[in-house]
């Protein structure tokens, strides 16, 4: 195995080890230990994101030491080129400018052009994960310190120059206009896809989902707040000294 990737898009090992010895980062963590070979990670899944193909990969030392890695590129699969261009290249600006995301290497994406397809290597920390049950246990002010940074992810959506992420009518525009891709995607996934037709015709419903985006809480006798739920990029808790530094990341 010499590349990675197979749906219109593909990585030589040959370029994922020219951007691990020139990035800097990388040289940093690692004390310019020299590579001797990679090697595929990944023997579990399809490595099949919803614009991106991962790969799990081993970055083997000469010294015999091993440590993981993850690689994403675009996939053509299953969506248009130009919300791949745009979703990928927002997550590549998005790593390049927030250094403790701790992506060894970024490189913009160029649509037929085979040096330079959009990558993003990054460390490999799934055996550091801590799942947990975030309902159970909590104290007053572990909840109070949650909510504050709740308000600031929110701040931070507020403050962005993306409109559709405005508090407005238009996340509701984008969010329709994500339901054909995201339905084509979710349809030709083999465990979900049979389920999923079964409540499509409610997902492509644009009454009920404007009635739980903006009505239901009225008939809850509820008042009007401001919620958080799976905004991919803002998915995050950042540290409270206002550096970029990512403390969180939330994963429904």
């Amino acid at each position: 195995m010499d590349r990675i990737g197979d749906n219109g898009v593909s990585l030589e090992f040959s370029r994922i080890l020219q951007l691990l010895n020139s990035s800097q980062l990388f040289q940093k963590l690692h004390s310019g230990r020299t590579i001797k070979q990679l090697l595929p990670n990944d023997t579990t899944s399809k490595s099949m994101g919803f614009i991106s193909q991962i790969s799990r990969i081993l970055v083997a030392f000469d010294d015999g030491s091993r440590i993981p890695i993850i690689v994403k590129i675009p996939e053509l699969h299953t969506i248009t080129h130009s919300m791949v261009l745009i979703c990928g290249e927002k997550e590549r600006n998005f790593m390049r400018e927030n250094g403790k995301a701790t992506a060894y290497a970024t490189e913009p994406w160029r649509y037929g052009d085979a040096s330079s397809c959009g990558s993003v290597i990054m460390r490999d920390l799934s055996a550091q994960a801590e799942p947990s049950n975030i309902y159970n246990g909590l104290n007053p002010s572990q909840l109070l310190e949650i909510l504050s940074q709740i308000a600031w992810i929110q701040v931070h959506g507020l403050r962005s120059k993306t409109p559709y992420i405005r508090l407005s009518d238009g996340y509701m525009e984008f969010f329709y206009k994500m339901q054909e891709p995201a339905s084509t995607w979710t349809t030709l996934e083999p465990k979900i896809g049979p389920e999923f037709e079964k409540i499509q015709h409610l997902y492509k419903n644009r009454h009920f989902w404007h009635y739980v985006f903006r009505e239901s809480h009225k008939d809850l006798g509820i008042p009007d707040v401001i919620c958080h739920g799976d905004m991919w990029a803002y998915n995050f808790l950042w540290n409270k000294t206002g550096k970029m530094c990512i403390t969180v990341i939330f994963e429904y």
